[in-house]
Order: C-alpha cells, then structure tokens, then sequence
C-alpha cells in the first residue's frame, strides 16, 4: 500500500511576491504615496520623566512655517468622552480601552 502526505508550508521556505522589496527597503507602502493638501500631526511629549507641567509654551512651534495648528489641553475640542475607571488616567490604557491622553 503506498502513503500519500499532503503537502506541508511548515519548515519550508515559501517564496513571497514583496518578499525581497521589502526586507531590503524597495517595498512601496500606502502611507508613503504622496496627497495633496495632506496634513500631518506630531505628539509631542514631556522632556522631563516626573514634574510637574506648569505651562506650556506654544509659541515656537505656532511661529514655524506651515504649522495649521498646535493642539494642548486648553484648545482642544472635547472629541469623546473618557469611560469611567478607565486605567489611562494612571497613565497606560487597558488591553481592549482607548487612552485620551488630551482630555481632562
């Protein structure tokens, strides 16, 4: 009696289309293709591991060359609201809950 193995992709090697692109830095992702009248952001986070933030200076940032708008606490529309007992307010979000690092 002859033994039939159906074919196996453990421990072989399988051959990716983008494979070579992109381990070798050639790969073309959606986020790299240009748009016009895009905008992007940039969060920017404290220098200081543990003080006290006791103002924030935007005036630097407001004065630079194409800058829409620089976004703090005190400017920024209520976009939702924070769920009760969420852990974020201790700094990291919950598996599974969202942190609102801009709301109060």
């Amino acid at each position: 009696m002859t033994t039939t193995t159906k074919p196996s992709a453990i421990g072989q090697p399988l051959d990716r289309v983008d494979g070579r692109p992109k381990v070798t830095g050639g790969a073309h992702y959606s986020t790299e293709i240009p748009l016009p009248d895009t905008a992007y952001a940039y969060v920017v986070g404290s220098r200081i591991a543990a003080g006290r933030v006791t103002g924030i200076d935007t005036s630097a940032a407001t004065a630079e060359e194409g800058v829409l708008a620089v976004l703090t606490h005190e400017n920024l529309p209520r976009i939702a609201e924070q769920p009760p007992l969420v852990p974020s307010l201790a700094g990291k979000a919950a598996p599974g809950q969202t942190y609102f690092p801009m709301q109060d």
